[in-house]
């Protein structure tokens, strides 16, 4: 009787299980049909005297709903834990931040997204932004590292232009571009010069600087006007003391002197010019072919017998007193 009741039991599980199969979803996992699931065995996948919660699988998500994934199997990252859809492990949704790839998470391990901008400068740090000298902006390129800084100033070598082309904080300084060689224009002994920075422009400035006023009878325009000894009082009759030894004072018509080289003609020696004359003379034109040295005088007291004080044209002064030649007439 006990056999018979055992064997109808297994009958009975045997139909209700047949008839289970038959009517079950073609798509929903197959059960086991061997022995009987225990408590702790799981033959058919699906535990039986577990925590609900746990599908037995491991940490792992499969896909099937258990608490080790996301509970989606979808493969993306659904609650932003580090470890569940990708298959290594690894956050592939490029939106979460992770603490391995800096601050932007670009998927790759880079350290900006693509298209961020910033402020670069690859010149010494003391420099930027002084003078000429300005940062440029770097771009991140599309593997998530940083391109090469554009558009920045460095510092060159500074030149006259009145800008601090060396960014240490001073335009012009060192005075470059001086010392060339250069003409300056002007006249004696201020002709020539070199060149020197001022104001951001190149001067050619005068070697021998002009005096403030001329030294009488040294034949030399030390004031740089263009006029030897102008300004300097002497005597056309004593020129030594005015204009030194060997040189003529030569009245003119602006009521001043000039101090002039001399030569060696005395009265009536033929000239060409007053450098042919003695210091007393001056090399005057009677004709067209005909040119002698005369001397000075203001009254015919000062000259010799028959010659006579003649006055010149145009009339020439010296201290305020006019002054002419000693000439006895004849061509």
């Amino acid at each position: 009787m006990l056999s018979f009741r055992l064997r109808a039991v297994r009958v009975g599980l045997f139909g209700i299980a047949a008839t289970a199969a038959c009517n079950a979803d073609p798509d929903a996992a197959a059960l086991s049909f061997g022995d009987a699931p225990s408590a702790s065995a799981n033959a058919s996948g699906v535990s039986v005297g577990d925590d609900p919660t746990d599908d037995g699988d491991g940490p792992t998500d499969d896909g099937t709903g258990g608490g080790g994934g996301d509970g989606t199997g979808d493969g993306l990252d659904d609650d932003d834990s580090p470890d569940d859809d990708s298959p290594t492990g690894d956050d592939t949704d490029p939106d979460d931040a992770d603490p391995d790839d800096g601050p932007v998470d670009t998927g790759d391990g880079g350290s900006c997204q693509q298209g961020d901008t910033q402020s670069c400068y690859t010149g010494p740090a003391n420099t930027e932004n002084i003078g000429e000298c300005g940062s440029g902006v770097a771009t991140c390129s599309s593997n998530g590292e940083w391109l090469a800084c554009e558009g920045e100033s460095l510092p060159g070598t500074e030149t006259c232009n009145g800008l601090d082309d060396d960014c240490n904080g001073t335009p012009d300084d060192g005075n470059p571009d001086e010392g060339g060689n250069c003409a300056t224009g002007l006249f004696g002994p201020c002709a020539n010069g070199l060149t020197v920075c001022s104001g951001g422009d190149v001067e050619c400035e005068p070697t021998t600087p002009a005096a403030a006023s001329e030294t009488c009878g040294n034949g030399v325009d030390d004031d740089c006007n263009g006029t030897v000894d102008d300004g300097c009082t002497c005597d056309p009759l004593n020129p030594a003391p005015g204009c030194g030894v060997g040189m003529q004072c030569v009245p003119q018509a602006n009521n001043t002197t000039q101090c002039n080289g001399a030569g060696n003609g005395t009265q009536y020696s033929a000239c060409l010019s007053a450098a042919d004359c003695g210091p007393l003379f001056a090399c005057v034109q009677t004709t067209v072919d005909n040119a002698w040295c005369m001397q000075w005088c203001f009254s015919d007291a000062q000259c010799g017998l028959f010659d006579f004080c003649t006055s010149l044209a145009p009339p020439v002064f010296a201290n305020d007193q006019e002054y002419g030649v000693c000439w006895d007439g004849f061509p």
